[in-house]
């Protein structure tokens, strides 16, 4: 109850113009099929206002219970959460998202962005690079410290890198929620038994 206590608490990033919603309808503002906007057009519809402000990156952690990372930065003052919709790499003669994926990404992004809206918060939703979304809307909005959750990919950790190449403000990257962590457990990582 205090963690909802405090995410309800902390105040969202609320543009001048319009709010979120309003924007997801606007045409000009780049609407796309899941109620997200490409980045460049969302940053030419809106304009925000305020002090500085940290920033939560959302990738797989699609959640408010169980999650580390947005726990960490319920501190904020002002807190902006962000999600960018992937982008995957043809393998193996396969493009994009298959249909199941694409729907329960989607229903799990609209559950999220409703748990937000519930707590007076909201999810932005941009497609576009990371790499070049994240850099430009921590300029523009001022924002003082980025964190985001830790995933195991390859191409993952590359972006990741790319991005922290790009801002220049902390970008801190949490643990994963798993069952227990590191410190928890009764051996040390590298000395994992080789079976259970």
């Amino acid at each position: 109850r205090q963690r909802r206590q405090r995410l309800h608490r902390r105040r969202r990033i609320v543009p001048e113009a319009r709010d979120h919603r309003e924007v997801d309808r606007h045409q000009d503002a780049g609407e796309t099929h899941d109620g997200g906007v490409r980045g460049r057009d969302f940053m030419r519809a809106i304009s925000f206002s305020g002090d500085m402000r940290e920033l939560y990156w959302f990738r797989d952690d699609l959640r408010l219970q169980d999650n580390p990372g947005l726990l960490e930065h319920a501190q904020a003052d002002e807190l902006l959460c962000v999600f960018f919709w992937p982008r995957p790499r043809p393998w193996c003669n396969v493009s994009g998202l298959g249909a199941q994926r694409e729907r329960f990404l989607l229903e799990s992004v609209q559950a999220l962005r409703e748990a937000l809206r519930a707590r007076g918060q909201d999810l932005l939703v941009l497609h576009g690079a990371p790499e070049l979304l994240v850099p430009e809307l921590a300029g523009q909005h001022r924002i003082a410290r980025i964190g985001v959750a830790h995933t195991g990919g390859v191409d993952e950790q590359r972006q990741l890198e790319r991005v922290r190449g790009r801002v220049g403000i902390p970008l801190e990257l949490h643990p994963p929620n798993t069952l227990f962590r590191q410190e928890q457990l009764p051996f040390v990582p590298g000395e994992m038994p080789r079976q259970f």
